[in-house]
């Protein structure tokens, strides 16, 4: 098995495991849970195809939603996030050099940098999967609430996890 690949899938693994068996189970002032699986879609290498990420969003999405039941709500938001990726990581200005080989990781690029894009993804995932949760526009107020709270607690997960388990990616 390739060893960047097998990273890749004990991060998911781990990740998975982390959210099901913990955080899912966690309900911060009632309605904040933080959704940290979102992570292995963010984490993939920026030369990872198209085609891959959409499957991989896909597929994450539906692992998670068989594992609560959410009714495709993970599979569309993972898969939108995993769609929109590639033009989220274009539209943030970076001063340095993107190499491909690189995580979009935040040891390997500027904090600035990273904290828009897990922002960025964060909120997108989390807009359509509250929405699609919600079923209606009826309570905006609150949704958009729901969604700006638990993004908040889920970039900050992020940052913990990634202070903690992830290392820089090799320069060359």
């Amino acid at each position: 098995m390739n060893k960047p690949w097998f990273k890749h899938l004990l991060i998911f693994i781990i990740l998975y495991l982390v959210q099901i068996l913990l955080l899912n189970k966690i309900s911060l002032f009632g309605f904040v849970t933080p959704m940290i699986y979102i992570l292995f879609i963010m984490g993939l290498p920026f030369d990872t195809p198209k085609w891959l990420l959409v499957i991989l969003g896909f597929l994450s999405g539906l692992v998670m939603d068989c594992f609560t039941g959410a009714l495709g709500f993970h599979a569309l938001a993972a898969l939108v996030i995993a769609f929109l990726r590639p033009s989220i990581i274009q539209f943030i200005p970076y001063n340095g050099k993107m190499e491909e080989h690189l995580q979009p990781i935040y040891y390997d690029m500027e904090f600035v940098w990273y904290l828009q894009y897990a922002f960025y993804i964060t909120l997108i995932h989390h807009s359509i999967y509250f929405i699609a949760d919600n079923m209606s526009l009826n309570h905006f107020g609150h949704t958009l609430w729901v969604i700006l709270v638990n993004t908040l607690f889920t970039v900050i997960a992020i940052f913990i996890v990634q202070a903690i388990f992830y290392k820089p990616s090799k320069r060359y």
